[in-house]
């Protein structure tokens, strides 16, 4: 079973139709679910953060949509979950940036 936890109400208006053929895969061979419920991250046993990450006035990366998926996380992990980064960023965020996080939790 696949969990699609999506945190933010606004953003899905504009992944409607992305999520829509998601959906009908579920409902083909129950494999996906969606919800804005974080804490059914509890029940995964692999997170993959798939977030933006955009560049600022500066050209530097934004990582707040990545602090805000690892701060939903951490409130909702189990010992023992492979945690993923897929968002396109710099090289070391993962262990600069998310395993400070994780490991001070």
């Amino acid at each position: 079973m696949t969990i699609a936890v999506k945190v933010s109400v606004p953003d899905l208006a504009a992944t409607r139709g992305k999520i829509l053929f998601i959906v009908e895969v579920e409902q083909i061979h129950d494999v996906f679910a969606f919800t804005f419920d974080a804490k059914q991250l509890v029940k995964a046993d692999i997170i993959i953060i798939c977030v933006p990450t955009p560049l600022t006035k500066n050209r530097e990366p934004d990582t707040s949509y990545i602090n805000q998926a690892i701060n939903t996380i951490i409130s909702n992990i189990k010992k023992g979950q492979l945690i993923v980064l897929e968002s396109t960023t710099y090289p070391g965020t993962t262990r600069e940036l998310i395993l400070p996080m994780l490991e001070d939790n």
